[in-house]
């Protein structure tokens, strides 16, 4: 890894690369170190177990969440151009770093680590609230039809995202993924609006 990017932080990338090409069972402190070019011993310096550093890569995706909401607030964007926002910057954020799509991959699983169940849950819910909110408030200003429940709309937004970036991930990143989630989040918001 690079010399200029901090040792704990290149630990974290080598973790998201390693989870990208292996998946959750290849996922080993070996390996890590091995990407990373540093000792095992060098990895445990910084993070306590494996499960503590698969949390630090929770907290470096969820940190980008925040981001993402400050600068909503920040801009006073109206509701509906802030579910855009979001999405279209999940999938810029997933285009300019492809091997996230496997933190979306394998968050059903680090459900089952009782050491990682509570962040997992807490990224996940925080963004349905999130996203549930912007519906409301879209609902309330008429942006998106009323009668419709704002946490399964919610849902189903996230939802096609994700199987949007699987698919990508899948299709060996054979489309634009900022442009596949556009559209469907247009038609999405479009039928919803009626």
């Amino acid at each position: 890894m690079n010399n200029i990017i901090p040792r704990k932080d290149s630990i974290i990338l080598a973790t998201i690369d390693v989870l990208d090409q292996r998946g959750i069972q290849g996922l080993t402190i070996k390996e890590i170190a091995n990407r990373a070019g540093i000792s095992e011993g060098a990895i445990f310096k910084h993070f306590k177990s494996k499960n503590d550093l698969i949390s630090a890569v929770l907290d470096h995706f969820h940190m980008f969440d925040k981001e993402i909401k400050e600068t909503i607030e920040m801009k006073e964007i109206n509701p509906r151009e802030a579910i855009v926002f979001i999405i279209s910057s999940y999938a810029s954020y997933l285009e300019s770093y492809p091997a996230l799509t496997a933190l979306n991959e394998i968050m059903n699983e680090l459900t089952y680590e009782p050491e990682l169940a509570d962040k997992v849950m807490e990224l996940y819910i925080g963004r349905v609230n999130f996203t549930k909110k912007l519906i409301e408030e879209a609902q309330a200003i008429g942006e998106i039809n009323p009668k419709y429940d704002s946490e399964q709309l919610a849902i189903v937004i996230i939802g096609s995202y994700k199987e949007i970036s699987l698919n990508w991930r899948f299709q060996n990143r054979g489309f634009l993924l900022s442009e596949e989630i556009t559209k469907t989040l247009d038609s999405l918001l479009t039928a919803f609006s009626h």
